[in-house]
This record gives C-alpha cells, sequence and structure tokens, in this order.
C-alpha cells in the first residue's frame, strides 16, 4: 500500500500506537516496524529503523514510512503477496486507517 510511503511522522506517535493495540517490532534495540494483528492478518507498518532507548532518535524526531502492507495469517514467511483493505470488514479497514492517518495529525 503505498498510500502512507515516505510520509514522514514522529518516533513518538509511532510508538505511540502501542496505545491502540499495536507491538513494537525491534533488533538489536531498535524498533524498524510496528504490527496489529486481525483476524484477516497482520497489519505491519515499517519505519526507518530507529532507537529511543540509546538516545540516537528523540520522540519528535521525523521518520520516513517505508511501508505498509497486511500478511495473511497462513502467510507468515512474506511468501505471498501482501493482502488489501479491501480484503478487511469495513470497521476493522476504519480503525486501521484511523490508527495509520493518527501519526501525521
Amino acid at each position: 500500500m503505498i498510500r502512507w510511503q515516505g510520509r514522514l511522522c514522529q518516533a513518538g506517535r509511532i510508538v505511540g500506537l502501542e496505545r491502540r493495540g499495536w507491538q513494537r517490532l525491534e533488533e538489536s534495540g531498535s524498533v524498524y516496524a510496528m504490527r496489529k494483528s486481525t483476524p484477516y492478518g497482520d497489519l505491519e507498518l515499517e519505519t526507518e529503523p530507529f532507537s529511543l532507548i540509546y538516545g540516537e532518535t528523540g520522540y519528535g524526531d521525523q521518520l520516513p514510512v517505508e511501508s505498509v502492507k497486511i500478511t495473511s495469517p497462513d502467510n507468515r514467511y512474506g511468501k505471498q503477496s501482501s493482502l488489501t483493505f479491501s480484503a478487511l470488514d469495513d470497521i476493522t479497514a476504519s480503525e486501521l486507517i484511523n490508527d495509520i492517518e493518527s501519526l501525521f495529525d
């Protein structure tokens, strides 16, 4: 989904998605994505990797969204192409879109 690709948002807003049920995806102390599970699969919002722990990135620093994708439950290893929002029910799609749009207010 290219709707949000390349848009800038604050690092603090990215990790703030945790209040909405999202989980951080981290490697070596750096956050590289946020994930929210749905009955239809997982939505992943990938960003430029950043670290709030070591002070490399501040909560107000602007980071680009690299990609947003939905993977089906049977596609955990990325072997199939990602789903689109049309694969979701209207309420789930609306909630996820609102979560992502909250990054850019």
